[in-house]
């Protein structure tokens, strides 16, 4: 009798236990989003992620991120962005209510490799301006020199050379065009940049910049590029930071960190906007690379990331000096202290491929370097380089030294450099931070010169 009066009481609390289960997951929302996405790096990638119970708050499993360049928005479940790196990639995302319930789905993200646009190279700039991580070491050139191709077609130079003055060059280190075609340089020596005429002459220069730390100086700066937006950036190496000006004119550029505010960098010495407007940054004597999406932060944040791994095995950087970035947003690197070039598909280091493969002994032979310095990737395909132990300009294609192509010797002589260490690859189309412009008239080959 005992057991069956407590039978009812038994049944009622495992009635009350199965309504309350049902009512829970009745509660918890229910992804109700495809389960897969599609897109393709350097395309803007947009999918959204919708459940029932009208959530309030959406999110991804740390455990199981999205891939890079991709974020979701928190509010609206919206996952958007720029994707840089191509593969398939499963993530968890969640939806939750004010009431604290939480559903989760699974979906699958397939990232396409981005679309490489061909064309081909009618001009190479060429900052021939100081040895190595040296900024400071004498050089003999202080000239600018323009050539339609590697093998010096239309040769010319920009200036007779000298100390430096209002139309004369004394160390320039850096050089870039802008949509325009103007050449501008940066002088580590007389910290300044210069933008030159069209036809690259010696008349019509507007310099920015004095000697110093304030808001519009610089100190011994050595890196220099143009974005899409004609935005210039510069490498403050002697200052230990990164400046981004609106135009040569501007008189409150941005700058990163700014004044006043520690400093993550130690000479930094080389730069690259993307398309999607971030920066890249070579760390010299931090042995990094760095990725910056950001500038108006006032200390490095969620969107400074590094690869760093000093030393010269796979996987390591050697007082890093050139990077550059190509159509499918794989970064290039001049590492500089290991006498060769880097290419990793994104900042993780992922794929991290080397020229030469196997060790850091400089030479000059093919596929050899001894202490490059500039880098920059066009969209014919080719990998130009400025050798600045071996005084010349090398292309090559791919990490491989299929067209290996060397142009130059050591010298003053026409078609002469002594230590270049800034090149920029004029091409059609015409690309400025990886953005297709009208084609510039060919003017040729641009070189930077002590």
């Amino acid at each position: 009798m005992t057991t069956l009066r407590a039978l009812p009481v038994f049944l009622g609390c495992l009635l009350a236990l199965l309504l309350q289960v049902g009512c829970t997951k009745k509660d918890n929302p229910v992804i109700t989003s495809a389960g897969t996405a599609t897109g393709q790096v350097g395309v803007p990638f947009t999918f959204t992620v919708t459940a029932t119970n009208s959530p309030s708050a959406f999110g991804v499993d740390p455990a199981t991120p999205l891939p890079a360049g991709l974020a979701i928005a928190p509010t609206t479940g919206v996952i958007s962005g720029t994707p840089t790196a191509a593969g398939t990639t499963t993530v968890t995302v969640t939806a939750g209510t004010f009431s604290g319930k939480v559903g989760s789905g699974t979906l699958v993200i397939t990232i396409a490799a981005g679309t490489v646009t061909t064309g081909s190279d009618f001009g190479i700039d060429v900052a021939d301006g100081a040895p190595g991580n040296d900024v400071t070491a004498p050089g003999v050139n202080h000239r600018v020199t323009i050539m339609a191709d590697m093998q010096g077609t239309n040769w010319t130079k920009t200036s007779s050379g000298g100390p430096g003055g209002t139309d004369l060059f004394s160390q320039p280190v850096a050089v870039c065009r802008d949509s325009s075609g103007l050449i501008y340089h940066l002088d580590a020596t007389l910290n300044r940049v210069v933008r030159m005429n069209n036809s690259g002459g010696i008349t019509g220069f507007v310099t920015y910049g004095s000697t110093g730390s304030g808001r519009t100086q610089l100190l011994s700066p050595r890196g220099m590029c143009i974005d899409s937006n004609n935005r210039i950036y510069i490498a403050d190496t002697g200052n230990n930071r990164i400046v981004r000006l609106s135009d040569i004119s501007d008189t409150n550029p941005v700058i990163f960190p700014d004044v006043g505010i520690t400093t993550p960098f130690n000479s930094p010495s080389a730069i690259f906007a993307d398309a999607n407007g971030k920066v890249y940054v070579a760390d010299t004597f931090n042995n990094r690379i760095v990725t910056i999406t950001d500038m108006t932060q006032d200390v490095p944040g969620s969107g400074f990331t590094q690869f760093l791994g000093q030393g010269s095995g796979l996987g390591s950087l050697n007082q890093p000096s050139g990077i550059s970035v190509d159509g499918q947003f794989r970064i290039y690197v001049a590492d500089t202290g290991n006498n060769r070039i880097v290419r990793i598909d994104n900042i993780t280091g992922a794929n991290f491929t080397a020229l030469p493969p196997t060790d850091a002994i400089p030479g000059s032979s093919i596929g050899r370097f001894q202490n490059p310095v500039g880098i920059y990737t066009s969209h014919s395909g080719k990998t130009y380089v400025a050798d600045t132990g071996n005084n010349r300009i090398v292309s090559f294609e791919g990490m491989t030294t299929t067209g290996w192509t060397p142009f130059g010797s050591r010298g003053t002589q026409d078609t002469g450099y002594f230590n270049p260490t800034g090149i920029f690859v004029r091409q059609t189309p015409f690309a400025i931070g990886r953005v297709e412009h009208a084609p510039v008239a060919p003017l040729g080959v641009v070189v930077v010169g002590r």
